[in-house]
Protein backbone atom coordinates (compact mmCIF):
# COMPACT_ATOMS: atom_id res chain seq x y z
CA UNK A 1 0.00 0.00 0.00
CA UNK A 2 1.21 3.77 -0.19
CA UNK A 3 0.08 6.98 1.55
CA UNK A 4 1.37 9.92 0.18
CA UNK A 5 0.06 12.04 2.56
CA UNK A 6 2.66 10.98 4.94
CA UNK A 7 5.58 12.36 3.00
CA UNK A 8 4.60 15.74 4.92
CA UNK A 9 2.18 14.41 7.59
CA UNK A 10 4.43 11.72 9.10
CA UNK A 11 6.41 12.33 12.43
CA UNK A 12 8.98 12.75 11.24
CA UNK A 13 7.69 14.26 8.19
CA UNK A 14 10.39 12.46 5.85
CA UNK A 15 9.40 15.24 2.84
CA UNK A 16 10.43 18.37 5.36
CA UNK A 17 13.15 16.48 6.66
CA UNK A 18 14.90 15.33 3.29
CA UNK A 19 14.21 19.24 2.14
CA UNK A 20 16.38 20.22 5.78
CA UNK A 21 19.10 17.60 4.76
CA UNK A 22 19.09 18.64 1.32
CA UNK A 23 19.74 22.31 2.07
CA UNK A 24 22.38 21.29 4.60
CA UNK A 25 24.32 20.08 1.78
CA UNK A 26 23.67 22.43 -0.91
CA UNK A 27 24.58 25.41 1.24
CA UNK A 28 26.48 24.13 3.54
CA UNK A 29 30.14 24.38 4.02
CA UNK A 30 33.93 22.13 4.52
CA UNK A 31 33.87 18.75 4.17
CA UNK A 32 31.63 17.91 6.79
CA UNK A 33 28.53 18.59 4.81
CA UNK A 34 28.88 15.92 2.40
CA UNK A 35 28.13 13.43 5.49
CA UNK A 36 24.89 14.77 5.33
CA UNK A 37 24.17 12.71 1.90
CA UNK A 38 23.70 9.46 4.50
CA UNK A 39 20.14 10.92 5.85
CA UNK A 40 19.74 12.38 2.27
CA UNK A 41 19.55 8.97 1.23
CA UNK A 42 17.57 7.56 4.50
CA UNK A 43 14.84 10.18 3.82
CA UNK A 44 14.58 10.00 -0.16
CA UNK A 45 14.11 5.88 0.11
CA UNK A 46 11.26 6.65 2.82
CA UNK A 47 9.51 9.27 0.52
CA UNK A 48 9.98 7.13 -2.13
CA UNK A 49 8.41 3.70 0.03
CA UNK A 50 5.42 6.44 1.28
CA UNK A 51 4.53 7.55 -1.99
CA UNK A 52 5.44 4.40 -4.23
CA UNK A 53 5.67 1.49 -3.04
CA UNK A 54 4.82 0.82 1.42
CA UNK A 55 5.56 -2.93 1.85
CA UNK A 56 9.00 -1.81 0.03
CA UNK A 57 9.73 0.41 2.97
CA UNK A 58 8.69 -2.25 5.71
CA UNK A 59 10.74 -4.66 3.80
CA UNK A 60 14.30 -2.16 3.74
CA UNK A 61 14.31 -2.35 7.66
CA UNK A 62 14.56 -6.44 7.55
CA UNK A 63 12.30 -6.82 10.87
CA UNK A 64 11.94 -10.85 11.47
CA UNK A 65 8.30 -10.88 11.38
CA UNK A 66 8.34 -14.63 11.63
CA UNK A 67 10.52 -15.52 14.72
CA UNK A 68 11.75 -12.81 16.99
CA UNK A 69 10.49 -9.21 15.79
CA UNK A 70 14.22 -8.42 15.94
CA UNK A 71 15.50 -5.68 13.04
CA UNK A 72 19.01 -6.77 12.14
CA UNK A 73 22.24 -4.01 13.70
CA UNK A 74 23.13 -3.24 9.75
CA UNK A 75 19.51 -1.84 9.20
CA UNK A 76 19.27 -0.31 12.08
CA UNK A 77 22.55 1.15 11.14
CA UNK A 78 21.97 2.53 7.81
CA UNK A 79 18.47 4.17 9.18
CA UNK A 80 19.67 5.53 12.35
CA UNK A 81 19.25 8.85 11.10
CA UNK A 82 15.46 8.58 10.61
CA UNK A 83 15.08 5.95 13.39
CA UNK A 84 16.59 7.67 16.00
CA UNK A 85 14.53 10.71 14.85
CA UNK A 86 11.23 8.62 15.05
CA UNK A 87 11.94 6.88 18.51
CA UNK A 88 12.57 10.63 19.99
CA UNK A 89 9.71 11.72 18.71
CA UNK A 90 7.61 8.90 19.97
CA UNK A 91 9.07 9.26 22.93
CA UNK A 92 8.81 12.51 24.05
CA UNK A 93 4.54 13.01 22.61
CA UNK A 94 3.81 10.03 25.10
CA UNK A 95 6.12 11.81 27.81
CA UNK A 96 5.16 14.76 27.58
CA UNK A 97 2.50 15.63 25.44
CA UNK A 98 0.06 12.25 26.26
CA UNK A 99 0.99 11.10 29.17
CA UNK A 100 -2.96 11.51 30.02
CA UNK A 101 -3.42 8.56 27.84
CA UNK A 102 -3.06 4.73 28.75
CA UNK A 103 -0.52 2.69 27.36
CA UNK A 104 -3.14 -0.35 26.35
CA UNK A 105 -6.88 -0.62 26.97
CA UNK A 106 -9.18 -3.18 26.67
CA UNK A 107 -11.55 -3.05 23.72
CA UNK A 108 -13.04 -6.27 24.79
CA UNK A 109 -11.76 -9.29 27.42
CA UNK A 110 -9.12 -10.51 26.69
CA UNK A 111 -8.34 -8.19 23.00
CA UNK A 112 -5.68 -5.36 24.35
CA UNK A 113 -5.15 -2.35 21.76
CA UNK A 114 -2.39 -0.29 22.43
CA UNK A 115 1.41 1.33 21.88
CA UNK A 116 4.70 -0.08 21.00
CA UNK A 117 5.23 -2.37 24.61
CA UNK A 118 7.70 -2.43 27.23
CA UNK A 119 8.06 -5.45 28.95
CA UNK A 120 7.34 -5.03 33.12
CA UNK A 121 10.88 -6.35 34.11
CA UNK A 122 12.67 -3.51 32.24
CA UNK A 123 14.01 -0.79 35.22
CA UNK A 124 13.45 2.41 32.67
CA UNK A 125 10.77 4.03 35.26
CA UNK A 126 10.78 6.73 32.71
CA UNK A 127 9.76 4.81 29.27
CA UNK A 128 5.98 5.84 28.70
CA UNK A 129 4.41 2.32 27.80
CA UNK A 130 4.23 -1.08 29.64
CA UNK A 131 2.43 -4.33 28.99
CA UNK A 132 -0.10 -6.50 30.54
CA UNK A 133 0.69 -8.10 33.76
CA UNK A 134 -0.96 -10.91 35.91
CA UNK A 135 -3.32 -8.71 37.74
CA UNK A 136 -4.80 -7.89 33.99
CA UNK A 137 -4.52 -11.74 32.85
CA UNK A 138 -4.00 -13.92 36.32
CA UNK A 139 -5.53 -16.90 34.14
CA UNK A 140 -2.63 -16.71 31.43
CA UNK A 141 -0.18 -16.70 34.00
CA UNK A 142 -1.46 -19.22 35.88
CA UNK A 143 -1.57 -21.70 32.73
CA UNK A 144 2.12 -20.51 31.28
CA UNK A 145 -0.02 -19.79 27.83
CA UNK A 146 1.31 -16.24 28.12
CA UNK A 147 -0.20 -13.37 26.28
CA UNK A 148 -0.34 -13.50 22.09
CA UNK A 149 1.06 -10.45 20.67
CA UNK A 150 0.52 -8.55 17.60
CA UNK A 151 3.59 -5.93 15.88
CA UNK A 152 2.23 -4.22 13.22
CA UNK A 153 5.69 -1.96 13.65
CA UNK A 154 8.33 -2.06 11.07
CA UNK A 155 10.30 0.87 12.59
CA UNK A 156 10.42 -0.68 16.47
CA UNK A 157 12.59 -4.02 17.23
CA UNK A 158 10.47 -6.65 19.57
CA UNK A 159 11.28 -6.85 23.37
CA UNK A 160 12.83 -10.24 23.34
CA UNK A 161 10.68 -10.75 26.64
CA UNK A 162 7.25 -9.98 25.43
CA UNK A 163 8.19 -12.53 22.51
CA UNK A 164 9.36 -15.23 24.75
CA UNK A 165 6.26 -15.25 26.95
CA UNK A 166 3.76 -15.19 24.11
CA UNK A 167 4.73 -18.99 23.55
CA UNK A 168 5.12 -18.82 19.88
CA UNK A 169 1.98 -16.83 19.85
CA UNK A 170 3.82 -13.59 17.75
CA UNK A 171 2.46 -12.56 14.98
CA UNK A 172 4.50 -9.93 12.69
CA UNK A 173 3.08 -7.97 10.25
CA UNK A 174 6.00 -5.13 9.55
CA UNK A 175 4.04 -1.73 8.48
CA UNK A 176 5.28 1.77 7.74
CA UNK A 177 3.32 4.24 9.99
CA UNK A 178 0.14 5.38 8.63
CA UNK A 179 0.31 2.36 6.05
CA UNK A 180 -0.81 -1.08 5.74
CA UNK A 181 0.22 -4.54 4.36
CA UNK A 182 -0.71 -4.97 0.56
CA UNK A 183 -1.04 -8.74 0.85
CA UNK A 184 -4.19 -8.63 1.92
CA UNK A 185 -5.16 -12.16 1.79
CA UNK A 186 -1.87 -12.86 4.56
CA UNK A 187 -3.18 -9.94 6.89
CA UNK A 188 -6.85 -11.90 6.51
CA UNK A 189 -5.52 -15.04 7.58
CA UNK A 190 -3.08 -13.44 10.23
CA UNK A 191 -5.93 -11.82 11.52
CA UNK A 192 -8.43 -15.16 11.41
CA UNK A 193 -5.51 -17.25 13.34
CA UNK A 194 -5.52 -14.57 15.87
CA UNK A 195 -9.37 -14.33 16.42
CA UNK A 196 -9.09 -18.20 16.83
CA UNK A 197 -6.88 -17.83 20.06
CA UNK A 198 -9.16 -14.91 21.34
CA UNK A 199 -12.10 -17.26 20.78
CA UNK A 200 -9.80 -20.16 22.61
CA UNK A 201 -9.51 -17.71 25.82
CA UNK A 202 -5.74 -16.65 24.93
CA UNK A 203 -5.72 -13.23 25.43
CA UNK A 204 -3.65 -10.44 23.12
CA UNK A 205 -2.10 -7.30 22.95
CA UNK A 206 -2.23 -5.34 19.45
CA UNK A 207 -0.22 -2.60 18.64
CA UNK A 208 1.74 -0.58 16.39
CA UNK A 209 3.69 2.51 17.58
CA UNK A 210 0.83 4.38 19.10
CA UNK A 211 -1.88 2.16 18.98
CA UNK A 212 -4.23 4.36 17.40
CA UNK A 213 -4.07 3.50 13.49
CA UNK A 214 -2.73 -0.33 12.44
CA UNK A 215 -3.24 -1.54 15.43
CA UNK A 216 -7.05 -0.47 15.35
CA UNK A 217 -7.30 -1.84 12.10
CA UNK A 218 -6.86 -5.03 13.32
CA UNK A 219 -8.78 -4.97 16.00
CA UNK A 220 -11.59 -3.82 14.42
CA UNK A 221 -11.46 -7.04 11.66
CA UNK A 222 -10.76 -9.51 14.66
CA UNK A 223 -14.14 -7.86 15.96
CA UNK A 224 -15.91 -8.73 13.56
CA UNK A 225 -14.22 -12.14 12.87
CA UNK A 226 -14.86 -13.19 16.42
CA UNK A 227 -18.92 -12.08 15.63
CA UNK A 228 -18.36 -9.54 18.19
CA UNK A 229 -19.46 -6.83 15.79
CA UNK A 230 -21.51 -7.14 12.70
CA UNK A 231 -19.59 -4.67 10.43
CA UNK A 232 -16.65 -2.57 10.55
CA UNK A 233 -18.87 0.24 11.87
CA UNK A 234 -20.11 -1.02 14.78
CA UNK A 235 -16.36 -2.93 15.22
CA UNK A 236 -15.14 1.01 15.15
CA UNK A 237 -18.00 2.42 17.75
CA UNK A 238 -16.52 -0.36 20.17
CA UNK A 239 -12.89 0.15 19.23
CA UNK A 240 -13.84 4.07 20.04
CA UNK A 241 -15.41 3.71 22.75
CA UNK A 242 -12.44 1.99 24.80
CA UNK A 243 -9.72 4.06 22.68
CA UNK A 244 -10.97 7.22 21.58
CA UNK A 245 -7.50 8.46 20.14
CA UNK A 246 -8.02 5.81 17.94
CA UNK A 247 -7.72 6.80 14.24
CA UNK A 248 -7.42 5.47 10.73
CA UNK A 249 -6.60 6.73 7.11
CA UNK A 250 -8.73 6.59 4.02
CA UNK A 251 -6.07 4.37 2.59
CA UNK A 252 -6.49 2.18 6.10
CA UNK A 253 -9.77 2.18 6.01
CA UNK A 254 -10.00 1.03 2.29
CA UNK A 255 -8.49 -1.63 2.66
CA UNK A 256 -9.80 -2.97 5.55
CA UNK A 257 -13.16 -3.19 3.42
CA UNK A 258 -11.59 -5.21 1.21
CA UNK A 259 -10.15 -7.45 4.05
CA UNK A 260 -13.46 -7.76 5.46
CA UNK A 261 -15.03 -8.70 2.04
CA UNK A 262 -12.30 -11.10 1.30
CA UNK A 263 -13.17 -12.77 4.52
CA UNK A 264 -16.33 -13.44 4.03
CA UNK A 265 -15.82 -14.64 0.67
CA UNK A 266 -13.73 -17.32 2.12
CA UNK A 267 -16.24 -18.63 4.72
CA UNK A 268 -16.10 -16.01 7.20
CA UNK A 269 -15.28 -18.42 10.30
CA UNK A 270 -12.70 -17.29 12.40
CA UNK A 271 -9.52 -19.26 12.37
CA UNK A 272 -10.05 -21.00 9.18
CA UNK A 273 -9.57 -18.92 6.20
CA UNK A 274 -7.21 -20.23 3.78
CA UNK A 275 -5.34 -17.82 1.60
CA UNK A 276 -6.01 -20.32 -1.23
CA UNK A 277 -9.39 -19.90 -0.68
CA UNK A 278 -9.39 -16.00 -2.04
CA UNK A 279 -8.30 -17.24 -5.91
CA UNK A 280 -11.64 -16.22 -7.45
CA UNK A 281 -12.34 -17.91 -11.22
CA UNK A 282 -12.67 -15.93 -14.20
CA UNK A 283 -16.50 -16.95 -14.60
CA UNK A 284 -16.93 -15.31 -11.05
CA UNK A 285 -14.69 -12.87 -10.77
CA UNK A 286 -17.35 -10.51 -12.13
CA UNK A 287 -20.22 -11.19 -9.49
CA UNK A 288 -17.78 -11.48 -6.85
CA UNK A 289 -16.74 -7.90 -7.98
CA UNK A 290 -19.91 -6.38 -7.52
CA UNK A 291 -20.80 -7.32 -4.81
CA UNK A 292 -17.47 -6.88 -2.70
CA UNK A 293 -18.55 -3.31 -4.10
CA UNK A 294 -21.71 -2.90 -2.61
CA UNK A 295 -20.66 -4.25 0.29
CA UNK A 296 -17.77 -1.90 0.47
CA UNK A 297 -19.98 1.09 -0.30
CA UNK A 298 -22.41 -0.11 2.61
CA UNK A 299 -19.49 -0.04 5.46
CA UNK A 300 -17.57 2.61 3.82
CA UNK A 301 -20.76 5.13 4.39
CA UNK A 302 -21.87 3.46 7.42
CA UNK A 303 -17.74 4.31 8.68
CA UNK A 304 -18.29 7.69 7.48
CA UNK A 305 -20.97 8.21 10.35
CA UNK A 306 -18.55 7.43 12.81
CA UNK A 307 -16.06 10.16 11.71
CA UNK A 308 -15.61 13.77 12.54
CA UNK A 309 -16.55 16.39 9.55
CA UNK A 310 -12.64 16.96 8.47
CA UNK A 311 -11.95 13.09 8.37
CA UNK A 312 -15.13 12.92 6.12
CA UNK A 313 -13.78 15.78 3.96
CA UNK A 314 -10.96 13.74 3.43
CA UNK A 315 -12.59 10.83 3.15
Amino acid sequence: MTNPKFVIAGLPPPGWMLAGWLCGVVFGEGPGRWAMLWPVAVYAFTCYAYACNGDLGAAALCKRHSTSGKVPWYTLLFFAPMLATSWTIWWFRHTFLHFRENPYDVVVPGTYLGRYPWDRTSKLWWWPSTFPGEEEEPAAAADGVGIAVVDMTAEFPARSALVAQARGRYCCQPTLDGDMPSDEARFVAMCAKVAKWNGEGIPCYVHCANGRGRSACVVALLLVMRGLAPDLAAAWRTIKAARPQCNVHKPQMDMLIRCEALWREGGGRAGEFEMTTMKPSASSSSSSSSSSSSSGAESRISVLSLQTPDQQTAV
